[in-house]
Protein backbone atom coordinates (compact mmCIF):
# COMPACT_ATOMS: atom_id res chain seq x y z
CA UNK A 1 0.00 0.00 0.00
CA UNK A 2 0.84 3.52 -0.92
CA UNK A 3 0.58 6.66 1.37
CA UNK A 4 1.12 10.41 0.34
CA UNK A 5 -0.11 13.38 1.92
CA UNK A 6 -2.66 15.29 0.20
CA UNK A 7 -2.08 18.54 -0.26
CA UNK A 8 -4.36 21.14 1.56
CA UNK A 9 -6.39 23.29 -0.88
CA UNK A 10 -10.39 22.98 -1.69
CA UNK A 11 -11.98 20.57 -3.37
CA UNK A 12 -14.95 19.28 -5.39
CA UNK A 13 -16.28 16.31 -5.11
CA UNK A 14 -18.49 13.16 -5.99
CA UNK A 15 -19.93 9.63 -6.26
CA UNK A 16 -21.99 8.96 -9.29
CA UNK A 17 -24.18 5.70 -9.61
CA UNK A 18 -23.47 5.91 -13.69
CA UNK A 19 -22.11 8.29 -15.86
CA UNK A 20 -18.57 9.95 -15.39
CA UNK A 21 -17.60 11.69 -12.19
CA UNK A 22 -15.57 14.29 -13.90
CA UNK A 23 -18.05 15.31 -16.58
CA UNK A 24 -20.46 16.13 -13.30
CA UNK A 25 -17.66 17.84 -11.55
CA UNK A 26 -16.66 20.02 -14.44
CA UNK A 27 -20.26 20.90 -15.20
CA UNK A 28 -20.56 22.04 -11.81
CA UNK A 29 -17.18 23.71 -11.44
CA UNK A 30 -18.82 25.82 -15.09
CA UNK A 31 -22.10 26.39 -13.71
CA UNK A 32 -20.81 27.85 -10.05
CA UNK A 33 -18.31 29.87 -11.76
CA UNK A 34 -15.20 28.57 -10.19
CA UNK A 35 -11.87 27.13 -11.73
CA UNK A 36 -10.04 24.16 -11.94
CA UNK A 37 -6.81 24.10 -10.64
CA UNK A 38 -5.09 22.34 -13.41
CA UNK A 39 -1.99 21.96 -11.38
CA UNK A 40 -3.56 20.19 -8.67
CA UNK A 41 -3.92 16.64 -8.01
CA UNK A 42 -7.39 14.92 -8.98
CA UNK A 43 -8.08 12.41 -6.73
CA UNK A 44 -10.05 9.38 -7.31
CA UNK A 45 -10.80 6.83 -3.90
CA UNK A 46 -11.78 3.31 -4.04
CA UNK A 47 -12.65 1.08 -1.24
CA UNK A 48 -10.01 -1.26 -0.94
CA UNK A 49 -12.45 -4.64 -1.44
CA UNK A 50 -14.77 -3.22 -3.90
CA UNK A 51 -13.03 -0.98 -6.91
CA UNK A 52 -15.99 -0.82 -9.19
CA UNK A 53 -15.78 2.34 -11.50
CA UNK A 54 -17.96 4.73 -11.30
CA UNK A 55 -20.13 3.99 -8.39
CA UNK A 56 -17.92 2.96 -5.79
CA UNK A 57 -15.67 5.61 -6.50
CA UNK A 58 -14.99 9.31 -4.50
CA UNK A 59 -13.45 11.88 -7.12
CA UNK A 60 -11.89 14.77 -5.74
CA UNK A 61 -11.10 17.81 -8.26
CA UNK A 62 -8.67 20.13 -7.20
CA UNK A 63 -9.75 24.14 -6.74
CA UNK A 64 -8.24 27.33 -8.06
Amino acid sequence: MIGFTVPLQRYVTVRVADGDPFEVLHAYIEANGLANNKRGLALEVYPVHNPKWPSEANVFIPLA
